[in-house]
């Protein structure tokens, strides 16, 4: 349950969640309504959480960028405000306007949080709420932070990830909620648990037999909700045009190299191209007699 005390909140039951990326512009490779979608998705989310009757916790990225549209703006307004219990949240880095803190409250984040519909976890008692490029203090309870964690080693290419156990490890916090991997999990670890929310939408091709998930905090026990999709809404097909269309490149850089072989010369690309070129010879002698100024 939860309880109001004195301008916060006491938390031991809630939802979580996390990169929802709302967004005007319809992801490449989404075939269905969009704006639609994105309705029903927040009606869901609406819809669940007045189930339960539990706040939601949701780790940035609600939106996909730091400014919108007033339409889209005043669509989440709309659906939102039918929450009969809070969605408490942080900003990620889609939330800010250029990804920087210090255009917060420029930000549709910012005009959702002074609308009433979300409430910035700085605001609530009894959370730490950490925006994109924050500082994670020290701390007990419940941390809620938007940096990339992975439920096992990252790839050595993202110096700055960090896997879930170490993050554990790092913090005193019995909870951590997480945002920014687009991969809904969770680890337990020495008694206490990480969840990372994953996304509400599936935004690319990869993800078209991916469900995504909300999660259910419920006094140390975490239950997956698996979200309601259509799998047909996306597509995969023009990832074989961008195949081929990265063959035809491949090709072309082939060409190029070739072509900085030969030199920048004229006249020894054009030889070249006659020698290993099937030419009419009445043709190759036209060329070769206009190249000395016979003609």
């Amino acid at each position: 349950m939860w309880a109001v005390n004195q301008g916060g909140y006491m938390l031991s039951k809630f939802l979580i969640s996390s990169d929802w990326h709302v967004r005007d512009d319809r992801p490449r490779c989404r075939v269905d309504d969009w704006h639609t979608t994105q309705s029903r998705k927040l009606e869901w989310i609406v819809k669940t959480i007045n189930a339960y009757k539990v706040p939601m916790l949701v780790a940035g990225d609600i939106l996909d960028s730091g400014s919108n549209s007033q339409y889209l703006e005043n669509l989440i307004i709309s659906i939102l405000k039918k929450a009969k219990y809070p969605i408490i949240a942080i900003p990620g880095n889609h939330d800010l306007p250029y990804h920087s803190m210090k255009q917060l409250h420029k930000s549709t984040y910012w005009v959702l949080h002074q609308a009433g519909v979300i409430k910035d976890a700085s605001t609530v008692e009894d959370i730490t709420g950490v925006g994109y490029g924050e500082t994670i203090p020290e701390g007990e309870g419940i941390l809620m932070c938007h940096r990339l964690v992975f439920p096992s080693k990252p790839p050595e290419y993202l110096d700055t990830a960090i896997s879930s156990k170490e993050l554990l490890e790092l913090y005193d916090y019995d909870i951590i909620i997480s945002g920014d991997n687009h991969q809904a999990f969770y680890t337990k670890h020495d008694g206490k648990v990480l969840i990372n929310g994953g996304g509400l939408f599936r935004q690319s091709a990869d993800k078209k037999f991916i469900n995504p998930k909300v999660y259910l905090y419920d006094a140390g026990k975490v239950e997956e909700i698996e979200v309601p999709i259509n799998i047909e809404d996306v597509q995969q097909e023009y990832l074989l045009d961008e195949k081929d269309r990265e063959n035809r490149i491949t090709a072309f850089v082939e060409k190029v190299k070739v072509a900085h072989d030969m030199g920048l010369s004229f006249k020894d690309n054009m030889e070249f191209t006659l020698n290993t070129t099937e030419v009419d010879n009445d043709v190759k002698e036209i060329i070769l007699r206009g190249m000395k100024g016979d003609l």
